[in-house]
């Protein structure tokens, strides 16, 4: 549903049939009451603006044959007069209280660019690398974690004694941007959505433990790209050691290796054997993507699960072998490493 209503706003705003000469178009400088403010306008179709302060993009949309706007998440309204002498003036309102603060900006500039709100003059103010943002204590079947976010990058920092979590703890960090650089695709990501609907879109992302004992953890990524649908979701889950600190392929102990992308692999033969054999498959599903499929492999409380990413047809596969019933399929490492799960 998000991604159709992007696909839509998309659409409204390049078609000809809604396009309407504007003396909005461009980028405005001035106030919000006492504030400091630099407000966009792509034309009559979208807007935005942020205080200089704070750095932070608020959508505009215009309401259908008014001069009304409204903030995202209902936040309050702009009403606007005709721009007069290169002024644009009007009246900001809250919708709780009705309380209201006068609105007042001049010099545009951009006015012909056909996307102001993507400009470098609105966002070079905007593209400042992020502050670390930490998260609340939280739980996970008694062991305490919290998250760590960097603009759309997220991981999680272990709040706990065992004997491995700094050097853990490390590695998680490390997936967060170090610097600018690493932000250049978000920041152009964002600018392309400002221009088209005057929405700072990113993707939807967090991180999470799945699965964490005295030996193992293991967390789960998650990525929706803005902008797309079921095929832009990403799922990686990584696993690291907690008595030595080091990450674990667990394909590894079948043989197999991940790919360098992702936590996913193809089945190694003799698990795929196993795994088929034993699946009960609804005729419809019986296509030649059976058992050919990328499976992700994730340590679960009863065994180890081997699936398949799910694209919407209900055909995709699933299966979980206790640990116990592992041994045939293991390679040396693995054999050593399915010992912890099987202690009394």
């Amino acid at each position: 549903m998000r991604s159709l209503t992007i696909i839509f706003l998309f659409m409204l705003t390049i078609n000809p049939a809604y396009a309407v000469t504007s003396t909005l178009n461009g980028v405005w400088r001035g106030k919000l009451g006492d504030k400091d403010i630099v407000a966009c306008f792509n034309g009559e179709q979208s807007g935005n603006y942020y205080y200089i302060r704070h750095k932070q993009a608020i959508r505009l949309s215009r309401e259908e044959k008014s001069n009304v706007w409204m903030e995202e998440a209902n936040t309050g309204s702009w009403k606007l007069d005709l721009p007069a002498a290169k002024k644009l003036q009007g009246v900001w309102q809250a919708p709780q209280n009705g309380k209201s603060l006068v609105i007042t900006l001049g010099s545009p500039s951009n006015e012909k660019d056909d996307q102001p709100c993507a400009s470098n003059e609105y966002n070079q103010t905007l593209e400042v690398f992020p502050k670390l943002k930490i998260g609340n204590i939280e739980n996970f079947n008694g062991r305490k974690y919290r998250k760590l976010r960097i603009a759309d990058v997220e991981t999680i920092e272990l709040m706990s004694s065992e004997t491995a979590v700094g050097k853990v703890n490390q590695k998680l960090r490390d997936v967060l941007p170090k610097s600018k650089a690493d932000l250049d695709e978000y920041f152009v990501k964002r600018r392309e959505f400002l221009g088209n609907i005057g929405y700072a879109a990113e993707d939807e992302t967090f991180a999470q433990p799945y699965y964490w004992s005295d030996d193992w953890i293991t967390v789960h990524y998650y990525r929706w790209a803005a902008g797309f649908g079921a095929r832009g979701i990403s799922l990686n889950y990584r696993t690291w050691n907690m008595k030595t600190g080091e990450e674990v392929d667990l394909w590894k102990w079948f043989g197999a290796r991940s790919y360098s992308y992702s936590d996913m692999s193809p089945l190694p033969d003799q698990l795929k054997k196993r795994l088929i054999k034993d699946a009960e498959i609804e005729a419809e599903c019986r296509h030649e993507y059976y058992g050919e499929g990328e499976y992700h492999v994730t340590l679960e409380s009863t065994g180890m699960k081997f699936w398949e990413n799910a694209f919407g047809d209900g055909c995709e596969k699933e299966f979980i072998i206790p640990y116990k019933d592992l041994g045939p399929f293991l390679t040396p490492e693995g054999k050593i490493a399915i010992r912890t799960f099987l202690r009394p």
